[in-house]
């Protein structure tokens, strides 16, 4: 698919502090974006969701596919991923219900209750929530305020042939960290939604319904990726090699 030109929206300059994200994170978050899957696989948003967490130490990140009017109101989410940094988790005494927890709540969100920018949504923005409105009073405060963050970051991902046709939904939400520690921003954010987006294009259909693959093409999917050969998965599956071929 041909990648859109699209811009990264800042909502107001970063402070020195925005900036101090730390570059060797940034570095391996962005090696591991590029090793996303570039088919519609069943735990995509949760690959996803699991990469970005490593850009903050105590972070929890939610990824959703959705499609949104240009009022911010979402008409629909298709599909939802969460993921937890190992020192976030430690927070909490039963991780397994948090983050499921936190995915149900996305699951819900009808409305981002935020004032985007008129561009943010069909060109692509990254921003901290507090920048486009008081978010804990609003929608995404439902769905974050549980967990107990000090800041939320957004990003909205085009990826459908129109604008808002199919968005991918950004949520990094920035637990307590010690003083002193580099911490992710907007900024940091945006050097990476690029990358999410060009992965994203390459998964995600542009328009109509996604084609997410069953669970027997993820398994010859798997073991593809272990270096297996058709013949070899075949043997494994107890399948001819002409049925995992195709």
């Amino acid at each position: 698919m041909q990648e859109r030109k699209w811009a990264v929206t800042d909502a107001r300059a970063q402070t020195q502090r925005d900036n101090a994200f730390d570059q060797r994170s940034l570095a391996r978050v962005a090696a591991a974006l590029a090793g996303l899957p570039a088919v519609a696989t069943q735990d995509w948003v949760d690959q996803a969701a699991s990469t970005l967490a490593g850009m903050d130490p105590c972070c929890r990140v939610g990824i959703a596919i959705a499609q949104a009017e240009p009022t911010g109101q979402i008409r629909s989410v298709e599909a939802v991923g969460v993921h937890a940094s190992a020192q976030e988790l430690e927070r909490v005494s039963d991780p397994k219900a948090e983050l499921l927890g936190m995915q149900v709540r996305l699951e819900r969100l009808t409305d981002l209750g935020l004032a985007v920018p008129a561009n943010g949504l069909s060109q692509g923005l990254a921003a901290a929530a507090e920048d486009l409105g008081n978010w804990r009073e609003g929608p995404l405060g439902r769905v974050w305020n549980p967990s107990g963050i000090e800041r939320l970051l957004i990003g909205v991902v085009p990826i459908g042939k129109d604008p808002l046709d199919r968005l991918l939904l950004v949520f990094v939400a920035l637990g307590p960290a010690a003083t002193g520690v580099a911490r992710a921003s907007a900024r940091t954010l945006g050097a990476l939604i690029p990358l999410l987006a060009r992965r994203a294009w390459r998964a995600v259909p542009a328009t109509g319904p996604v084609s997410w693959l069953t669970d027997r093409e993820q398994d010859v999917l798997d073991r593809l990726i272990l270096g297996r050969s058709v013949r070899e998965i075949a043997e494994e599956m107890g399948r001819s090699p002409h049925t995992v071929h195709d």
